[in-house]
């Protein structure tokens, strides 16, 4: 609730989160880059198993990616950097080979249905910047084709066939779930703004929208509503 305007009683959902090892991580990464004091480094072999995308609830990979940058510069991370670039290529091969061999559209993201969650084209975009990581790494162009799929993929190359950021191209968000969009009189969002998009369980209940979801999440990619109502899949993310 807004303590400042109780009478607005503002409420907003929870980020629970009961795993911290992968903040202590991506916190000692960026205090031993920082500061380059020995005693912050985080050595490989205490990353937590869980790493994957970024994430609200899974930072370890943004440590990884924070040290990988540094590791010319520092003697400490010499014996690592092999570990660190080879895991972020190991996770970034996933979602490469999903867009090679799997995807009708060609692109990464649908690897597992848990993409098409609440905010789930950040998936998207995490998926390219990692793949933009490997590619750095091994001059592998396959790693950069599966991370500009994912960016078209973004920007209109998907299932409901919608550019995904308000104000641009011919078909993008018109009702998107941001408040200064619904109030400020405007017919047009405010542009540059990324809605969550679909959402395999949409809060179908807890929305009350008037208008059905397409496939009412059968088809997980199909699931988006451009609606000020659909806050599971067209808040901003």
């Amino acid at each position: 609730m807004n303590n400042l305007y109780p009478s607005l009683a503002v409420n907003t959902g929870g980020y629970g989160d009961s795993y911290a090892g992968d903040e202590f991580y991506w916190a000692r990464a960026e205090l031993f880059t920082t500061t380059q004091d020995p005693k912050y480094y985080p050595a490989f072999n205490t990353l937590p198993t869980n790493t994957d995308i970024p994430g609200w609830p899974n930072v370890a990979t943004l440590g990884l990616i924070t040290l990988s940058h540094y590791r010319k510069a520092s003697p400490a991370i010499y014996y690592d950097t092999l570990n660190i670039t080879s895991k972020i290529s190991s996770i970034a091969s996933n979602y490469r080979t999903y867009a090679q061999s799997s995807s009708a559209y060609g692109i990464a993201m649908g690897t597992n249905t848990g993409d098409f969650n609440w905010g789930g084209n950040s998936n998207a975009g995490n998926e390219s910047i990692l793949m933009l990581e490997a590619f750095n790494y091994a001059q592998d162009s396959t790693y950069l084709y599966g991370a500009v799929s994912n960016i078209d993929y973004i920007l209109g190359r998907n299932a409901p066939g919608i550019c995904f950021i308000t104000g641009l191209g011919s078909n993008s968000p018109m009702n998107i779930h941001h408040g200064v969009s619904a109030a400020d009189g405007l017919p047009q969002p405010v542009p540059g703004l990324m809605p969550g998009g679909p959402n395999a369980s949409p809060d179908v209940a807890g929305e009350g929208c008037s208008m059905a979801y397409p496939y009412g999440g059968a088809y997980p990619a199909f699931t988006y509503l451009d609606q000020v109502c659909s806050y599971s899949t067209n808040e901003i993310a």
